[in-house]
């Protein structure tokens, strides 16, 4: 008796599990009835705030709301077929069935369609430059010659500078990308101008420079066949300039600025760069130019 009434209890479960499954994929229909008496047996594929898109036997058509009286949302195509009865319309039960079960049918087509077309649209997110958003760290090293005038150019003719970086893009300010729209480039190292690298000199500027400012990259960081850099960066550095022909020692604050433009290339979250520098600092004595070109590499962080 025991077996027997778990037997029976499985035999329940099976059945009520048959007809849960059955009553799934059973033909749920929608019946309209349009303002010209034309009835339409279909299934909606897709409702916007105008218009309905449904599929039948006759295919995938648009019907206006404006153009609905009344619709009729139905378990089955019998329902469909009890609805019309009673409302004295002569009908045809093989095609209301027809229609309900092409129209389900063209509905998982156009359904497998549209995941189809949003899996393309994302891949192509991913392939194709889109929100600078991220913040990266950039690592570089550079050289430079000093500009201004021969009698300069002749005591600290060129230098060397390492610097650290990290840009933040700010695209998500205005929920789009778009190439006017600038990033922050926050940058900070040191620098080093003498007569003969590695040797102690007589003539020599030295010291610590911090800057900050816009950055732009056309037309995008992550564009596949790389992007063309502008940015300008004021700030000020804390320098130690010697000039032991007079005797002459200063430390102190002054203000700084720099500006530079160049190539990028992104390989995946590294980017590796060369960019074409100029440096500007602003001494009570002396006004020191000098320009130069950097390398370096820049990792994304998140």
């Amino acid at each position: 008796m025991l077996i027997l009434s778990k037997l029976r209890k499985i035999a329940t479960v099976i059945i009520v599990g048959a007809f849960v499954m059955l009553c799934a994929v059973t033909a749920r229909a929608d019946t309209f009835f349009l303002n010209d008496g034309t009835i339409l047996i279909c299934k909606v594929i897709k409702e916007t705030a105008l218009t309905y898109i449904v599929a039948n036997a006759y295919g995938v058509f648009t019907v206006r709301k404006e153009t609905v009286d009344k619709i009729y949302i139905t378990d089955s195509y019998q329902e469909d077929i009890s609805i019309q009865k009673k409302m004295g319309i002569p009908i045809n039960e093989e095609n209301i069935k027809k229609n309900v079960e092409e129209g389900l049918r063209r509905k998982k087509i156009e359904e497998a369609r549209e995941k189809e077309k949003q899996k393309r649209e994302e891949q192509k997110k991913r392939e194709t430059p889109g929100y600078w958003y991220y913040g990266r760290l950039g690592f570089a090293a550079a050289y430079y010659s000093t500009i201004p005038s021969p009698s300069l150019h002749d005591r600290v003719p060129h230098g060397l500078a390492a610097s650290l970086s990290y840009d933040q893009g700010l695209d998500r300010l205005i929920g789009k990308h778009h190439m006017a729209m600038p990033g922050l480039r926050i940058e900070a190292g040191v620098i080093d101008f003498e007569r003969k690298f590695f040797f102690k000199s007589s003539r020599r500027l030295s010291g610590y420079f911090a800057l900050a400012g816009p950055m732009w990259a056309f037309p995008s960081l992550d564009n596949r066949w790389g992007c063309i850099v502008l940015a300008a960066l004021p700030g000020a550095g804390y320098y130690h300039i010697v000039n032991e022909d007079s005797s002459a020692r200063s430390n102190g604050f002054h203000f700084s600025c720099a500006g530079l433009i160049g190539y990028e290339y992104s390989l995946n979250i590294i980017s590796l760069f060369v960019h074409f520098r100029y440096i500007y600092i602003l001494d009570k004595d002396i006004k020191f130019n000098g320009i130069g070109c950097s390398m370096g590499c820049a990792f994304r962080l998140w």
